[in-house]
Order: structure tokens, then sequence, then C-alpha cells
């Protein structure tokens, strides 16, 4: 049935007493009538089955679960249901007080879902940190991954709250929703402490990438940027080193020289510094190796004054 108004209780009423399934797409019929309309499809033995948005979505939540287990239904409304809620309650009917309305607000929707999503995400975080038998040496990124989502729930919901289309409700909600305001996110300082532990091979790294591929075989991509760190990590000393006489003038570092032959000649590095610094150097250029052209390959025309033919005009234009 999806006629709208009152029109629809006679037919909704015909098709049950042929003992006909009822499939409802407007509320009007069981908002008037729905005590007759219910108790005649327990006498028939059908089915009535919401088709409208909000009512199906409530009938697939509640499908599989007994009637004991539900506390109460919120459905969308103007707000006359919400006029005497007490107002520590009104963070919780948001979306309530917008109803269909809340459909053609984009950018409101937009943004209550990327605060849900940053929840989801954290609590993905908290999950994890739980089966892992949450780590001490894990505690300090746990932090900074809660602090960042909280900082971008929080300013997701600013958002929410200052484009808020009934500002009497924006006015009430902004104090319960945000009491302290929008939550600063981690420091710099601490991604950076993150960084250099997830750098270094042991028990942390390891149950960050447990589930990802991961390959030891220089002749694989993921393989050859592992054994890239694995080599950066060891030579990290003889890297310094380098640097510093770098940095004092002792060795000058120009691509038209080898540094790392010089450093080794003025005894800045052992030889076997050189020869892994030199292995690492190779190791690092593939690494960030990308296709290349020669300039006949990026010229349009190589003739000067002659005129592409429309075939290369039409490769040029796809």
């Amino acid at each position: 049935v999806a006629i709208v108004g009152t029109a629809g209780l006679a037919p909704a009423l015909a098709a049950i007493e042929r003992g006909m399934h009822l499939a409802v797409a407007s509320k009007e019929i069981l908002v008037m009538a729905g005590e007759a309309v219910t108790e005649a499809a327990k006498r028939k033995g059908v089915n009535i089955l919401p088709v409208d948005s909000e009512h199906n979505a409530i009938f697939q939540c509640l499908e599989g679960h007994r009637q004991s287990d539900v506390q109460r239904i919120l459905l969308t409304a103007s707000g006359g249901p919400f006029r005497t809620l007490p107002a520590d309650q009104l963070a919780d009917v948001t979306v309530a007080l917008l109803g269909g309305g809340l459909k053609v607000k984009q950018k409101i929707t937009g943004r209550m879902a990327d605060a849900l999503a940053e929840l989801y995400l954290l609590s993905a975080i908290l999950k994890r940190y739980q089966d892992d038998g949450r780590q001490w040496a894990d505690r300090r990124l746990v932090d900074y991954c809660a602090r960042n989502c909280l900082a971008r729930f929080d300013a997701a919901m600013r958002g929410v709250i200052d484009n808020f289309p009934a500002r009497w409700a924006a006015w009430l909600i902004g104090p319960l929703v945000l009491p302290f305001g929008v939550r600063r996110p981690a420091s710099d300082k601490d991604a950076k402490v993150i960084v250099r532990q997830a750098l270094e091979p042991g028990a942390f790294r390891d149950r960050l990438t447990r589930d990802i591929y991961m390959s030891d075989d220089p002749g694989d991509s993921v393989g050859l940027l592992e054994v890239a760190l694995e080599k950066t990590i060891a030579n990290e000393d003889a890297e310094k080193k380098l640097e510093r006489a770098i940095r004092k003038g002792e060795v000058q570092r120009f691509h038209d020289r080898d540094w790392i032959e010089d450093a080794e000649a003025k005894g800045v590095l052992t030889s076997d510094e050189a020869r892994e610094l030199a292995a690492l150097r190779d190791l690092v250029a593939r690494v960030i190796a990308v296709d290349d052209f020669s300039a006949a390959e990026l010229a349009r025309n190589a003739l000067s004054g002659q005129s592409e033919s429309p075939s290369n005009q039409h490769i040029a234009a796809e």
C-alpha cells in the first residue's frame, strides 16, 4: 500500500481480509488505525511489512530478536515529542530534531558520518590493543591515535553544531556535546617517537605488520623496502659519521664524485663501513627508482616546423 493519507486504509484492510501479506509504504494507515490493522492481520495470519525507510530499518534491526530485548524505539520527529525532554538528553535526539529534512542536509550528515567514523576507528584501535594483551610498548601509539580520533570527532561535531538549522537546539546541544571545547590533536613530537619505534625491528613493529604482506626477497618490491630498511638501521652509525664529515667540510658531496670513497680515503669511514654504505646507496636508488623517458620520447615534434598528422593529434588528445 503506497496510497497517501487516509485513502489507503480501506485497500489495506481489504487485502488483509483476502489473506494477503501487506507491505506498507505510507505511515498514515497505522497512525490512525494501527490497532485495527494489526488485529485484522493477526486474525488472518498475515504479515505487515514496513517499506518506509525509517520503519523498514527498525524492522530489520528487530528481526530475530525478542520483544523483551527492546527497551524503547525512537523514531524521527519534528520536535513536538521532545518539547519537555530534559536538556541532558538533547544530544541523543539530534537526528530526530531534523526529521526527514536531514536527507537534504548533506554537509551536516557528512559531518555526522565523519564523527561516527572516527569513533568506529577508535573502537577498532582499542579492540586491537585489548586483543594484543594491552602491551605497554603500544600505549603511546594508542594514546596518539585516540587523541587524533577524538580531535577529528570534536571538529566534525563542532561543524554540525555551528550549522545546525534549529539554532535553539544548537545552543542547547553545544555545551552538552562539547563541554570543554574542541580537543587538540596529538603532538608531532609524539609522532616522531612512534615512527622511530616502528622503524626498528622488534615486537612492536611485528604487531603492527602481522596482518599485512611482508617479504625479505630483494627481488620483490616489498622485500626490497624491508631489506633497505634493515641495512639503513644497521649502518646508522656509519651514516652519521659521514654526515658529520660532510657538514664539517671534510668530505664534499657532489654528484660528479663518489663521496663515500672520498670518506674512506680520508679515514672518515673504514673499508667495511664504506662498502656497506655503498651497497645501501644502491639499494635506496632501486627503492626510489621511477620510469624515465628520453628527450626524444618527450618531444612533441622532432622536426622543427613540421605539423602533427591528424593521427598523432588524436593520440595526443587522448
